[in-house]
């Protein structure tokens, strides 16, 4: 719930700006650092530093180097006490961002590496069959004996070999 109200919040304010774009890719990385650098989460969701201190980090580490809308928002974030949902708050801004522009992302399952035509290929027959632009990134899964898995907008398509064997033996128990 928190992350969905400031998501869209910080979507709005960037519609507004007319840096939906620049703020995803500025959300993205400040959501990464957030998980990567321990000693960046610690010092800005610590209680023993004060606001105004994480404020001062932050306008010295970040200002110039991403935008003003972004900045004021982590300030927002910093005063709520909201830091640690940077990350789920990204998320949600990348979904409105994908939302409005008819995008879905998804994950291409396979047992090996797939070549970029196939994938493209799949994503244009996703994208046939759900109406909107579909992105999907491909994803090694070695439990994979052949064939793929798809999943798109919380829906999976499994045309793996297993999966299929499952359907076959479904339809001989008819």
């Amino acid at each position: 719930m928190i992350a969905q109200a400031y998501g869209n919040a910080l979507y709005e304010a960037a519609q507004a700006a007319g840096k939906e774009e620049q703020i995803l890719e500025e959300a993205a990385c400040l959501a990464e650092l957030m998980e990567t650098e321990e000693s960046f989460r610690k010092f800005l969701g610590s209680p023993a530093v004060t606001k105004e201190k994480k404020k001062e980090f932050a306008e010295i580490v970040l200002r110039g180097r991403v935008s003003d809308e972004m900045v004021n928002f982590l300030f927002v974030l910093i005063d709520k006490d909201r830091v640690w949902h940077l990350a789920r708050i990204a998320k949600v801004y990348r979904r409105r961002f994908d939302e409005e522009r008819n995008v879905a992302e998804g994950k291409i399952y396979s047992a090996a590496p797939m070549p970029e035509e196939q994938v493209e290929s799949t994503e244009k027959a996703m994208s046939r069959l759900l109406g909107k632009r579909v992105e999907l990134e491909n994803e090694v899964d070695a439990r994979l004996l052949g064939g793929m898995k798809i999943q798109v907008d919380g829906k999976l398509l499994d045309r793996s070999l297993k999966g299929e064997l499952a359907l076959l033996l479904a339809a001989l128990k008819r």
